[in-house]
């Protein structure tokens, strides 16, 4: 619990503690080296981050507009590490 609170000014971070937290006495008590989830208990007790949508294309003419710009943007194309 001290973790998830620790955690708690980040509201997406303290349900991935828990989330870990979980797992990893899921493999305790399959190991037989603890006999319930304390990590259940904190379910619902954590803020939930804000969910946020994306925009997007609703209009056919927008979608034009949308591959005009991606096909003449002439800044740096980022390589993600492998």
């Amino acid at each position: 619990m001290i973790w998830c609170r620790r955690c708690g000014a980040s509201k997406s971070a303290a349900p991935r503690v828990r989330s870990m937290a979980a797992k990893l006495f899921r493999y305790a008590i399959a190991t037989g080296r603890a006999e319930r989830n304390p990590a259940a208990d904190l379910f619902g007790a954590l803020p939930s981050p804000a969910k946020s949508h994306y925009a997007s294309v609703a209009e056919l003419e927008q979608v034009g507009e949308l591959l005009r710009a991606i096909h003449g943007y002439g800044g740096q194309q980022r390589r993600w590490p492998r």
